[in-house]
């Protein structure tokens, strides 16, 4: 029964695993065995010797390589790495002696055997320095870093060097005479607050293991680093060593004031201090504690071949690297044998591959870059959840990543599915991260592939890159996913343009138009539409007029105008003559581009008389969509608006014609139709396009006859009014605005009555100036629906009174939304200007003011903000009729600030030259007399101040000099 994996963990990290919760079931079982290595390698009989172990290895090695077992490499990858764990252990002798002691004593306790009796006190036994390993688990060292502790492996920190690793595994017991085997566990090299030394064996200071059991609640409690003087904190720190009966050779340690608690191992990393004492007890209590003079025999293999194979730069012959002195000393200082011959070495390697690549012609071995190796274990990565850590704990290789090994990468994370709220929290983690980092990086990896240029990327492969990272993160990704993926698309979509450009990468029509979709494409418009002219001929009216669409969307009027100047030249020339109907959807495409404007409404002005009503409206809405403007146009305008079935175009259309004509004044003809159709149906219009139908004409001032926009509103007004309770409030707002410049109205009152009778606190504040605006302009100023309008803004401006100690927590969140929802600067200067006209607007003025002066509110005017009030002013209307407008004059300038301040210094200075008071007057007179002293003091003071002064002075020489 294998307990734990030997493999190393990709983007295992030192507390990557704190939130893993291992079952009662995997502790038992760590009870009952240990990983067999034996059996890993085949071999049956436990005290084989060394050749036997190496025959074995080399074996397996030329069964399980991957290179052989293409269609289950993944399997063949796990089961190798489970030999070469294997194989570190049992070929290093005393890793092989700690492993073989911890499973006879694994083996006996699974047998019903307890350990032989211990030959003395643990005091005697244990040694001074040791590091600690968890009983069944012969890889894994208890490790602290700062305060922090763990349970590590060598795998699980792998970015950590070997005597950084270990620095932090060595730790003593300090032994206290209250109780027989008392201790408390330190943690050498660790330094308390105020130590200049870290704590070494046999002397006080240091940290010491630490925990807190509540006496009132007794439960697991986690175990930290802390700092604790003789007879401080004993009830935290003081442990009772005691001999494991279970295990031979190991102890526990037991809370020394709080009985049946022991120091306890749950895997992967935890340890606890928890309750333990019946077999189904969760957790490891049992710890080894190994001599840490041996620490040096724990180095592994790689740790000694991948400094001596770095250190040539480059390719190294087997002969070089087993003359190497560092291999020859550990081989046989640690190993205790001879070097390995080159079959042994190339097993190794063959073994390890993706960290090595032996070259069998040269019979050389290179350590293979970070990057490969990066490269190497994504290639072998099956799914998304594989790819993702390997990602997440990737470093600076990344971005040195080669391209294939990237662009799988991408594959896959684009075609993950995007709701995470299914998975677990750490493969969600593994998988944004993975996103950000991949993403990130790209920019580096294709600068990289490129070599700053000398190079090149075949441009399809850039132009999948660009559709695959928009795929990652889905529609609607997060923002800071938005913002990195659109940085990476911008470094791709540069490499494109430059091996453009640069004549690196031809220019084809079957690209250009996921050329045209890249971010940029705008910037290179001129340079993209010369290019063209060389495939221009290839170019049919299909492919011509998507080209055309496409850089319509992309903003590259350059590149529009030329395929649309081919695509009409192919419809010119194409035989037999195409329909009206053919050629206003030709038309259409390229109005909606925004290309070849001028030519596409002549045209559109010859065919008007013949086309369809439908397909004619279509071409008008988009060229006027466009904001285009031309004599030719408004001739086709005016045909569509004589069409006798322009009625039938149904009120959607009608009504984008009608906003169109508000950004082209050549859709202005089609207006008086819309209006006339609208009017004669008005009960088919939705209450909605209605009112936005009434705010187009609106706009379009002058569009309409006066009798016919009379019948118009009269109609609306008809069918409105009854809907006003149900109009949303946008809407309601539309339509005050729509129908205020035609002055007062029974629509309007109507309107106005249901904003502010019904629905006045429902309004926004943004919302409401602009129902204000309208009600002024359309019922006056002196209206009674405008005063109470006016009375509810006096309410909203007044400052809330200061309650802060008093407001519960719900009062303050909602002060809190009411300053973010309140007007701006600029819209209370807007506000101030569009009552000025109103009756009894003095008490409005002075609370805009107080806000704009007292509230401080003028420092966030904006420069227009700030020459509107200005002009109001001057011209004594709305900011002008302020009490105090003088002062708000100098605050506009700049001045209202300082002449504040000096203005008040200048009063707290009279108010205390007026305090005359005789108390007053005796505290100066003992204030004069100390300076009086002070200064007698400093010419020819006592004899020892002097002495004083002047070791002072030559102190500061000292230091100078």
């Amino acid at each position: 029964i294998f307990i734990f994996d030997p493999r190393p963990v990709v983007g295992a990290r030192c507390f990557s695993c704190v939130l893993l919760c291992p079952t009662p079931t995997s502790f038992m079982a760590a009870k009952q065995d240990i990983v067999n290595h034996y059996a890993a390698l085949e071999i049956e009989d436990e005290n084989a010797d060394e050749a036997i172990i190496k025959k074995a290895y080399r074996k397996l090695v030329l069964k399980w390589h991957p290179d052989k077992h293409l269609e289950g490499r993944s399997e063949a990858e796990d089961k190798i790495r489970f030999i070469n764990a294997a194989y570190e252990v049992l070929s290093n002798p005393t890793k092989r002696a700690t492993y073989d002691q911890q499973k006879r004593a694994v083996k006996r306790r699974a047998q019903g055997f307890g350990p032989p009796p211990a030959g003395g006190a643990p005091r005697m036994r244990i040694p001074k320095e040791f590091m600690m390993m968890p009983i069944g688990f012969p890889d894994k060292f208890i490790r602290y870093q700062g305060t922090r502790l763990a349970v590590h492996s060598r795998a699980d920190s792998a970015e950590v060097e070997f005597q950084a690793f270990f620095d932090d595994t060595k730790w003593s017991l300090w032994w206290l005479p209250e109780v027989n085997n008392m201790c408390r566990v330190r943690a050498l090299g660790s330094k308390a607050r105020g130590e200049r030394m870290g704590a070494v064996a046999g002397l006080c200071g240091g940290l010491n293991l630490s925990f807190y059991i509540d006496p009132m609640s007794p439960t697991v409690s986690d175990v930290s680093l802390e700092d604790a003087r003789k007879g401080e904190k004993v009830d935290k720190v003081n442990f009772i060593a005691v001999p494991s009966p279970a295990y031979e050779g190991a102890f526990r340690f037991e809370a020394a004031y709080r009985r049946g608690y022991y120091l306890i191992f749950l895997p992967p990393t935890h340890l606890r201090v928890a309750p333990f004492g019946d077999d189904d007890d969760a957790g490891i209590a049992d710890f080894a504690l190994v001599d840490f003079g041996i620490m040096f025999r724990f180095i592994e293999m790689e740790e000694v071949l991948q400094p001596a194979v770095s250190a040539y730069k480059g390719w190294v012959s087997l002969a070089d690297l087993r003359r190497d002195p560092n291999i020859a000393l550990y081989f046989s200082n640690i190993l205790q044998k001879p070097v390995w011959d080159n079959e042994d070495f190339i097993t190794y390697f063959e073994g390890h591959w993706e960290t090595w690549e032996y070259n069998k012609k040269s019979q050389s071995v290179r350590l293979r870059p970070p990057e490969e190796k990066l490269a190497q274990l994504l290639n072998s990565a099956r799914d998304v959840d594989g790819i993702a850590p390997i990602i997440a704990s990737a470093k600076e290789e990344i971005n040195r990543l080669p391209l294939p090994a990237a662009a799988k990468a991408l594959i896959v994370l684009a075609a993950a599915p995007k709701d995470t709220e299914c998975l677990d929290v750490s493969r969600a983690i593994n998988r944004i991260t993975a996103q950000k980092k991949l993403l990130s990086s790209l920019g580096s990896i294709l600068c990289a592939a490129i070599d700053n240029g000398s190079a090149e990327i075949p441009i399809t492969d850039l132009l999948d890159m660009c559709d695959l990272t928009t795929a990652v993160g889905g529609t609607n990704p997060a923002a800071d996913l938005l913002q990195i993926r659109q940085a990476a698309q911008g470094v791709a979509a540069d490499i494109v343009f430059k091996q453009i450009a640069t004549g690196k990468s031809a220019l084809t029509s079957s690209i250009f138009a996921r050329i045209l979709r890249l971010p940029g494409a705008a910037s290179v418009d001129t340079s993209l539409a010369s290019m063209s002219q060389g495939i221009i001929a290839d170019v049919g009216m299909e492919l011509a007029l998507d080209l055309v669409k496409h850089a319509g969307a992309a903003t590259c009027p350059e590149v529009a105008s030329t395929f649309a100047t081919s695509a009409l030249l192919m419809l010119d020339s194409r035989q037999p003559e195409p329909s009206a109907n053919e050629q206003l959807a030709v038309l259409r495409t390229l109005g909606s581009a925004g290309a070849a404007m001028d030519d596409v409404a002549c045209r559109l002005q010859t065919l008007a008389l013949a086309a369809g009503v439908s397909e004619l409206a279509c071409v008008i809405l988009a060229m006027g969509e466009r904001s285009f403007c031309s004599d030719a146009l408004t001739e086709a305008a005016c045909t569509l608006a004589a069409k006798p079935q322009f009625a039938s175009l149904g009120p959607p259309k009608l009504l984008e014609l009608a906003v169109a004509s508000t950004k082209s004044a050549s859709l202005v003809a089609v207006v008086g139709a819309v209006a006339r159709a609208a009017a004669g149906a008005e009960n088919a219009w939705p209450t909605s396009d209605l009112v936005r139908l009434l705010l187009a004409i609106a706009k379009t001032k002058g569009a309409l006859p006066a009798e016919e926009k009379i019948a118009l509103l009269q109609r609306a007004a008809s069918a409105l009014t009854p809907e006003l309770a149900a109009l949303p409030a946008a809407d309601l707002v539309r339509l005050v605005l729509a129908i205020s410049s035609d002055g007062h109205s029974q629509l309007l009152v109507a309107a106005a009555e249901e904003a502010i009778g019904q629905r006045i606190s429902c309004f926004p504040p943004a919302q409401l100036l602009i129902l204000t605006q309208g009600l002024v302009q359309g019922l006056g100023g002196s209206h009674v629906l405008v005063q109470k309008l006016i009375e509810f803004w006096i309410e909203c401006l007044k400052e809330p009174a200061n309650t802060a100690d008093c407001d519960d927590e719900v009062t303050k969140r909602r002060r809190e939304l009411e300053q973010r929802a309140r007007l701006s600067a600029d819209h209370l200067v807007q506000l101030a200007r569009i009552t000025s006209s109103a009756a009894s607007n003095g008490p409005l003025i002075e609370a805009i003011g107080g806000q704009l002066l007292s509230g401080g509110r003028v420092r966030e005017l904006s420069e227009a903000g700030r020459k509107a009030a200005e002009a109001q002013l001057n011209a004594e209307l709305g900011l002008g009729q302020y009490s105090r407008r003088d002062r708000l004059r100098r605050a506009l300038t700049g001045g209202g600030r300082s002449r504040s301040c000096s203005r008040s210094r200048m009063v707290r200075s009279r108010s205390r030259s007026q305090s005359g008071s005789a108390a007053a007057v005796v505290s100066r007179r003992r204030r004069s007399r100390g300076r009086r002293s002070r200064s007698r003091s400093r010419g020819g003071g006592s004899e020892p101040t002097r002495w004083r002064r002047s070791r002072s002075r030559s102190r500061g020489r000292d230091w100078r000099r």
